[in-house]
């Protein structure tokens, strides 16, 4: 199969899943990016033409017209079906977004220009407790008279993979970035969802995931 057409406002993505609700929430982050740097954009326009400098002719592009092209793949998380913890729930973003970028290499003979992976899990927080003193204590996971007290909470990690380049640079990076160093092999950025409480949020979480994928990105472009 051919390659989509590489076009300079068009970014190619692969993901390590066909859900739904994790494609939506990558298309959400990533337009939410480039509502912003086409924001700041304007705002710097606006600044040069309030100093008479002219407007480069290379600038004409319309930024609105910058075309995602998404790829969702079933790929393996390479981690437990339910993953306890940050360690397992970021290894099995990490492995989706590695296997995405693989499988659309295959696909397309060439790659993506980044892949994403998202995994959801669950974690133990350990709440302090007040004994009959009066002071606070803290219980164990395995303390039986407890585990009301410790509730399971849901998180998301979310994984970016790829090579940092001129054009993902200058498409999604802040215009604070004044200079980047090429990738000669891909690279990871990393971004974590708060923690929800299981009972009323799990079946939610990729709804919470935005805000931090944008910083994952935003950690991978530096």
């Amino acid at each position: 199969m051919s390659s989509p057409s590489a076009k300079k406002k068009e970014i190619r993505i692969a993901v390590g899943s066909r859900n739904p609700a994790k494609l939506r929430a990558v298309e959400q982050a990533l337009r939410k990016i480039l509502a912003c740097k086409q924001q700041q954009q304007q705002q710097q326009q606006q600044q040069h033409d309030h100093d008479g400098v002219n407007k480069n002719d290379d600038d004409d592009d319309d930024d609105d017209a910058v075309t995602i092209v998404m790829v969702g793949y079933d790929v393996e998380s390479g981690v437990r079906d339910q993953p306890m913890g940050d360690e397992e729930t970021c290894l099995g973003a990490k492995n989706r977004a590695h296997a995405a970028y693989q499988a659309y290499r295959k696909e397309f003979d060439g790659p993506p220009h980044l892949a994403f992976g998202l995994e959801g899990g669950l974690e133990t927080i350990i709440l302090p407790t007040t004994n009959n003193n009066g002071k606070e204590t803290k219980t164990t996971e395995s303390d039986d008279n407890n585990r009301n007290h410790n509730p399971m909470y849901c998180m998301a990690w979310m994984a970016v993979y790829g090579k940092r380049t001129a054009f993902t640079v200058d498409l999604i990076a802040s215009s604070d970035v004044k200079t980047y160093h090429g990738d000669r092999t891909p690279r990871f950025g990393l971004g974590k969802t708060g923690e929800l409480r299981n009972d009323d949020a799990h079946k939610n979480i990729y709804m919470y995931i935005c805000n931090e994928m944008c910083l994952g990105i935003s950690m991978f472009v530096k």
